[in-house]
């Protein structure tokens, strides 16, 4: 049997291929981020341990980080959309590449 690995140059050709997302797209994508890792910051910090139930304290935990992140979070989305946007004034190539202008 013969496994057939890709040079990493091949994966990130690919990936540089695609159309860049756009704000909402990069926003949306960051809230998602951010209510995760606040729901696994509120199991590491011991919230929800008076319910007895393991399958309710995960839908409690979720639905107070989604909560969180939807009234505004932590700031993180935000932070995490601006970082990966293209630079004010870069223009996308043709392959997704970004070319300061």
């Amino acid at each position: 049997m013969t496994l057939r690995v890709e040079p990493v140059t091949t994966a990130v050709a690919a990936t540089r291929a695609e159309a860049p997302a756009t704000p909402k797209q990069l926003l949306d994508a960051a809230g998602e981020f951010e209510a995760v890792l606040v729901a696994q910051m509120l199991r590491s910090a011991g919230v929800a341990q008076s319910c007895s139930e393991q399958t309710y304290r995960g839908m409690i935990l979720d639905a107070m980080a989604a909560g969180v992140s939807e009234a505004g979070g932590l700031g993180l989305a935000r932070q995490l959309a601006a970082m990966l946007s293209p630079p004010r004034g870069a223009q996308v190539g043709d392959k997704g590449s970004v070319h300061r202008g």
